[in-house]
């Protein structure tokens, strides 16, 4: 199933591993930090500085998943709150 995040953009339910709520990545030293070291790995797909209300942290599917290594990871930014990304996770089953 697929999950609309805006902008035109979807994704695969089951590539989805983390959503977070921007505000409370700011808070956080440890979230900010993983953020910035997906943002500075080039891991930031869709760029919106202005409006983020949300990041979305999905799986490359085209790489086998190494924990440690943060090119397969993709990094997502949406104008949609994370409740109603969660929301629409939860009702597409």
């Amino acid at each position: 199933m697929f999950i609309h995040i805006g902008d035109n953009i979807s994704l695969l339910k089951e590539d989805i591993l983390l959503i977070l709520d921007k505000k409370t990545v700011l808070k956080s030293k440890t979230s900010k930090s993983f953020i910035q070291n997906l943002i500075l790995s080039g891991s930031l797909i869709n760029i919106d500085d202005d409006s983020v209300k949300t990041y979305i942290v999905a799986r490359d599917k085209s790489k086998r998943i190494r924990r440690k290594d943060k090119s397969d990871f993709k990094l997502y930014t949406s104008k949609i709150s994370s409740r109603s990304l969660f929301n629409r996770e939860k009702t597409n089953v």
